[in-house]
């Protein structure tokens, strides 16, 4: 977006409405309009498209990106594009917790930039469900560190253990397996705590 044209704009998506429904891509175009709207304020700003990040201690901790503002010494504004209509993903939950995939995304991308930032915001544009203002909250680079180290890689170091602890709950929303997975039977979609296992082994 920061490299095309107009003229380059109008060619991209006079090809799109071949494949595409209109619907699609009216959203694409004014979901492309917030996302340029959420540059920061700086002529040395660049924009990021689909980048695959990592987590440097945690190698298997890796995802794709998809936009970021990076502005040096200044902000970093990481957004990430939902086009899904059943289900609105916020950045904070009700509970007060930042959205763990986004905090993994912000993280690693400032890692590979040393946390060289004054403030880290995190956006959602979802314009299936919410049109008008993308979701949004600023942080500090402190912030991610402190999640990364006592949250992220304390979390993942846990899931290794052979006692592992299983938490069932609507984070197993998508999971594959979530029938049969923690040898618990429920619905995937529940918010609620995990109740006692049904196996009782005493």
């Amino acid at each position: 977006m920061n490299r095309l044209g107009t003229e380059d704009i109008e060619a991209e998506v006079k090809q799109a409405r071949i494949f595409w429904p209109p619907s699609m891509i009216n959203h694409a175009l004014d979901s492309m309009g917030k996302i340029v709207a959420l540059r920061p304020d700086s002529d040395y700003s660049e924009l990021l498209i689909e980048r695959r990040v990592r987590i440097q201690a945690v190698p298997e901790c890796y995802g794709t990106l998809d936009y970021a503002w990076v502005d040096l010494w200044n902000r970093l504004v990481v957004i990430d594009y939902k086009y899904g209509q059943g289900h609105a993903v916020d950045v904070i939950s009700i509970a007060g917790e930042l959205n763990p995939q986004l905090m993994i995304y912000a993280t690693a991308l400032a890692e590979e930039y040393d946390f060289a930032f004054e403030t880290v915001q995190i956006n959602i544009v979802q314009p299936r469900i919410r049109e008008k203002v993308p979701q949004e909250i600023v942080i500090t680079p402190r912030d991610l560190i402190d999640f990364r180290d006592n949250v992220l890689i304390p979390g993942i170091d846990a899931t290794k253990q052979w006692n592992a602890a299983t938490v069932p709950g609507g984070h197993c929303r998508w999971c594959p397996a979530k029938d049969v997975a923690c040898f618990v039977w429920r619905d995937a979609d529940s918010t609620a705590p995990a109740e006692e296992s049904y196996f009782d082994f005493d």
